[in-house]
């Protein structure tokens, strides 16, 4: 079996190689991909890589996909990008200017999945077998829970030594999952007229009050924990006392024992209210995404840092909620780092900054000659 060591020619070629990039991301970023609803852009990649790149490859239910780099080997380093987006869009506008690409999801997570693609077929093509496993995730974003990262994770954990989820911006890095659960509150009432029946529990209300009773129950911390209302509904008419409210909650913290405590004070606070009383509070979850960290010590934090320092890049060490905390939490070693500059993440004026791709580029083949040397 010989060795590859194709990363010197690819770094000289960084600009044909963008160019290839914007190829592929111009057809990719206007095929939507909704969190759930991944499969037509799943399904195009995955007939791309039965084009491109002849090593072991598959898709899962799920859409899913993953490229085996190494073809079998018992460790491998695992490299991943999600290709979901938050929006709700069939076909994704895209406009270009001279130094920018402007589309709903282009600089979060699109372009640095088609980099880690056009990478995956460059090694590919160099011959023999690389240490590496790509794995391209759905259900990222919003209520995907992560789905894409944990079922990887769970298929590759016996051969995944370590891993480096591809989301953020070229700048950052991070070593620490943020943690979150997330509920659906409803709070119930036996409602009635605004007049007639002034004084009988009001759904809003009490969802309103509880708020406040939340604000104070916890020291939130910016950094360390914190609490969202999201959304909320209820109630069917000014002058109706509302029989029922609903928001949906997210809280974060870096530390997964205080998942722990505010899951046992929220179902204290649930169990307060009787079942016959007028007015009832129950909640329901429906997100969770583990708290985890490597060491700062670890040899992955070296890694990245080096890779910056090489690039002259700075590096921002920051907590973030990725797939990495899938990785984490099944025991993979992972750090997270970007490939890309752009703004706007999540909103429909995200863009893409252009000449950001190359360093990109650049990041990821040094970034991976380092894995391959460990």
């Amino acid at each position: 079996m010989r060795s590859v060591d194709p990363y010197n020619t690819l770094l000289e070629a960084a600009d044909r190689h963008a160019a290839e990039i914007f190829d592929l991301l111009e057809t990719v970023v206007q095929i939507g991909a909704p969190t759930f609803h991944e499969k037509r852009r799943s399904d195009f990649l995955l007939g791309w890589i039965r084009e491109q790149i002849d090593v072991p490859h598959g898709q899962d239910d799920d859409g899913n996909l993953w490229i085996d780099l190494s073809r079998g080997a018992a460790s491998v380093h695992l490299l991943d990008a999600h290709i979901d987006t938050v929006f709700s869009h069939v076909d994704v506008p895209l406009r270009k200017t001279p130094s920018q690409w402007h589309a709903p999801g282009v600089f979060d997570n699109t372009v640095t999945a088609v980099t880690l693609l056009i990478w995956a077929r460059a090694i590919a093509a160099s011959g023999g077998n690389a240490p590496f496993l790509v794995t391209l995730s759905v259900g990222e974003e919003g209520e995907g829970n992560l789905l894409g990262a944990h079922r990887m994770a769970a298929q590759f954990k016996e051969r995944a030594r370590d891993a480096v989820a591809l989301d953020l911006s070229l700048d950052r890095a991070s070593r620490i999952s943020v943690g979150s659960r997330r509920y659906e509150m409803t709070f119930e009432a036996t409602g009635g007229h605004s007049w007639g029946d002034f004084g009988q529990p009001n759904a809003i209300h009490e969802a309103a009050r509880w708020i406040g009773l939340l604000e104070k129950a916890f020291p939130w911390r910016r950094g360390e924990r914190s609490f969202n209302i999201g959304t909320i509904e209820g109630g069917t008419g000014i002058n109706v006392i509302a029989a029922q409210a609903r928001f949906k909650l997210d809280i974060r913290s870096i530390d997964p024992a205080f998942l722990d405590t505010f899951q046992a004070w929220l179902e204290q606070e649930c169990a307060r209210q009787s079942p016959g009383s007028p007015f009832t509070i129950t909640s329901r979850l429906i997100g969770y995404r583990p708290a985890g960290s490597l060491p700062a010590t670890h040899p992955l934090v070296d890694l990245i840092t080096e890779t910056q320092g090489d690039l002259g890049l700075p590096c921002e060490w920051a907590a973030y909620s990725t797939n990495g905390n899938a990785f984490i939490a099944a025991g993979i070693p992972t750090v997270v780092t970007g490939l890309a500059r752009g703004a706007g993440i999540h909103t429909e004026a995200e863009y893409l900054t252009l000449d950001s791709v190359p360093t990109g580029w650049r990041k990821l083949v040094l970034l991976t000659q380092k894995l391959a040397a460990l």
